[in-house]
């Protein structure tokens, strides 16, 4: 493990910031499943991406941001570096920093505080974010649907963008503001997170139009994600064996762990 891997790791368990399900012997869960942001459709073809991606871990970054003193540790003594080595070593600095040449861009929400405190980290570099705007208002029967737009933010043109997330699975916000940003005449050229859990992209990311992004992470843990209907949590899930809004429910998750470790 990397010294800024254990920072995180330590700032996360320091905050209580992570959930692994406990398990007996024979695997049998003695915590319940998390629900995951990621959404699917019911059946192939269909629109409506309403039931959620489960699992057996959570990575709740949102703890790091409540305290600025300690995401300021993790940026500049962990990601700030790696970016750095990033920059300089696999982009080669194209444009030199500052001058309004580069941009990192927040992810709503977790990536914009992170974002910030990386143009902190570059004197001379923007901080910027996109806004969601509501563009089918939420019913009975569907979800609320958003798309990011510039706003309060914009991009320049010619500019330089890092994307920044706090964690990443499955690319779709990356794709999202890869696309307004290129509308906007900049470009991105890298994507920084604390956390990659995708299962599919590790060093770099390749999108819909073949154009490989390099990736720079603080810590790269894949962690899987199932339909409720596969095997491996189908049971639990039929039991009610789930927190379905983990962040706001995380006392459940802690009883857990303390049940376990104490049995």
């Amino acid at each position: 493990m990397t010294d800024a891997e254990k920072l995180l790791m330590d700032r996360l368990a320091e905050k209580e910031g992570w959930y692994d399900c406990p398990k007996d012997s024979d695997g049998k869960r003695l915590g319940p499943l998390v629900g995951y942001a990621a959404r699917y459709a019911d059946k192939e073809g269909e629109d409506d991406v309403s039931l959620q991606y489960v699992g057996d871990t959570y990575v709740n970054c949102a703890v790091l941001e409540e305290d600025p003193r300690i995401l300021h540790e993790i940026v500049f003594q962990g990601l700030g570096p790696l970016v750095k080595d990033l920059l300089e070593n696999v982009l080669g600095f194209r444009k030199p920093l500052g001058l309004g040449k580069w941009a990192f861009c927040g992810a709503p929400e977790g990536g914009k505080s992170i974002a910030s405190l990386l143009a902190m980290f570059f004197p001379g570099t923007r901080y910027i974010y996109p806004e969601k705007k509501v563009v089918k208002v939420a019913d009975d029967t569907s979800r609320e649907v958003t798309k990011l737009v510039w706003g309060r933010h914009q991009v320049r043109s010619c500019e330089d963008v890092v994307i920044v997330e706090d964690l990443l699975n499955n690319f779709s916000t990356t794709e999202e503001i890869k696309e307004i940003t290129r509308a906007a005449g900049g470009k991105v050229m890298a994507i920084a997170s604390l956390v990659n859990r995708s299962l599919k992209f590790d060093n770099w990311y390749m999108g819909d139009d073949n154009y490989a992004l390099p990736i720079v992470t603080v810590l790269r843990k894949s962690i899987p994600q199932f339909k409720q209907s596969d095997p491996a949590v189908a049971e639990d899930i039929k039991k009610g064996n789930i927190v379905w809004k983990p962040k706001g429910e995380w006392y459940q998750l802690k009883e857990a762990i303390e049940k376990a470790s104490n049995s």
